[in-house]
C-alpha cells in the first residue's frame, strides 16, 4: 500500500507501439473537444518489450498529461515524448517528456507543486481537486523512479518521467495451459455475474471515466457517468426504485467529494438507498479501510490503480453477495 511505503507491481509486457496506441484511445478525444493538438512521439527501442504495472502508468498518465490538456489554451498543443534506453541485457531506462505551451507555473508554486490539494489559481470547477501531481508523484518514487518539472508563466510545462524498468525482445511471461484454462473460466463467470448490471459512475477524470466505461462495457454492464458529488445524489434520487446495482464514487471530487455524497444517498427516504453497494473509489491510501468502510457506511475500497480485471472482479464479489441480501 502507498500509506505503508510499498507498491505491489503487476508487471505485464507491453510494446511501445501499444503505448502509442492507448496514449491516443484515451487522450485524442479530449484533445480534439479542447482544440488542443496532442501529439505522441516515440523512439526506436532497443527491446521488443518492456515490462510494466499498466493500472499504475495509466494512474499516471492521466494524472500529467490530463494536466497538460486541462491547463492548456484553445489552439494550444501537448507533446508526449516517450524513449528507453538499454542500461543492462535485460533492463532498461523508460523516460516520458510532457510537453506543453499552457499557462505554466511561477517559481513560487512550482516548489509546492506536489502537494495535495494545491493549484496555483485556487479551486477551478471542473479542474478537479489538485491531487494529481502528489499521487504521481508518491507512485513514481515508489516505483523507485523520478519524477521532475520544469515550468515558466505563461509559457507552458515540461514533465519528465524516469523509471527503470525490465525489457526483453521476447514475451516471457510465463503461463501454463492450466492458467489459461482458469483464466478463461474466471471470465466466463465474471461477464456471466456482471452482465445487464447497471452501475452509476461518480469519477471527475475524464480519462478515467472512459476507461471504466470501456472496460464495463466489455462485459455487459450498463454505465451511467456523473463528474460531481451532487451530480451522483440527483442521479440516483432520479432513478426507479434498484434501478442501480452498484454506485462506483470518486472520493476526491471538488465541489462535493465522494463521503458526504455518499452520506446523502443513504439519507434518502428509499429502500435502495440503504441497500446499494457504494463503492469508495480512490488513488489515495486509507490507513484503515474496515473502520472508513463501516464509519462511511461503504462496502468497498477500491484503488485506481488496480487494473481492469481486477476492478471487474471486485464488482462481481459485490454484486454476488448484493443479490442475496437484496
Amino acid at each position: 500500500k502507498i500509506s505503508e511505503g510499498k507498491l505491489k507491481l503487476k508487471v505485464e509486457p507491453i510494446t511501445m507501439k501499444a503505448i502509442e496506441e492507448i496514449l491516443h484511445s484515451f487522450f485524442d478525444r479530449q484533445a480534439t473537444e479542447r482544440q488542443i493538438k496532442f501529439e505522441v512521439e516515440i523512439q526506436e527501442c532497443p527491446f521488443q518489450y518492456i515490462y510494466i504495472d499498466k493500472g499504475v502508468s495509466l494512474q499516471i498518465a492521466s494524472n500529467l498529461i490530463g494536466n497538460a490538456l486541462k491547463y492548456t489554451a484553445a489552439s494550444g498543443m501537448v507533446k508526449v515524448k516517450i524513449k528507453v534506453e538499454k542500461i543492462e541485457e535485460y533492463r532498461g531506462l523508460f523516460q516520458a517528456e510532457i510537453i506543453d505551451n499552457g499557462k505554466g507555473m511561477s517559481p513560487e508554486f512550482l516548489e509546492k507543486a506536489f502537494l495535495p490539494f494545491t493549484q496555483e489559481s485556487g479551486y477551478l470547477p471542473g479542474k478537479g481537486a489538485g491531487l494529481g501531481l502528489n499521487l504521481s508523484k508518491k507512485l513514481i518514487d515508489l516505483w523507485g523512479g523520478d519524477l521532475q518539472i520544469q515550468s515558466q508563466k505563461g509559457v507552458g510545462t515540461t514533465v519528465n518521467v524516469r523509471l527503470e524498468v525490465d525489457a526483453a525482445d521476447e514475451d516471457y511471461s510465463v503461463k501454463t495451459d492450466t492458467d489459461d484454462i482458469i483464466e478463461k473460466e474466471t471470465r466466463v463467470l465474471q461477464g456471466e455475474n456482471l452482465r445487464g448490471k447497471k452501475l452509476l459512475i461518480a469519477e471527475n477524470d475524464e480519462v478515467i471515466m472512459e476507461w471504466m466505461v470501456a472496460s464495463f462495457e466489455k462485459y455487459g454492464v450498463w454505465v451511467d457517468k456523473t463528474y460531481d458529488g451532487n451530480e451522483v445524489i440527483a442521479l440516483f434520487e432520479e432513478s426507479e426504485l434498484f434501478e442501480y446495482d452498484a454506485i462506483l464514487m470518486d472520493l476526491g471530487m471538488p465541489e462535493c467529494n465522494g463521503i458526504e455524497a455518499a452520506f446523502q444517498i443513504r439519507r434518502l427516504k428509499r429502500e435502495d438507498a440503504e441497500k446499494i453497494p457504494i463503492l469508495a473509489f480512490t488513488g489515495f491510501p486509507i490507513e484503515n479501510e474496515e473502520e472508513f468502510l463501516q464509519k462511511h457506511n461503504m462496502q468497498r475500497v477500491i484503488p485506481k490503480t488496480l487494473n481492469e480485471e481486477e476492478v471487474v472482479q471486485v464488482l462481481g464479489e459485490i454484486w454476488e453477495s448484493y443479490g442475496k441480501t437484496r
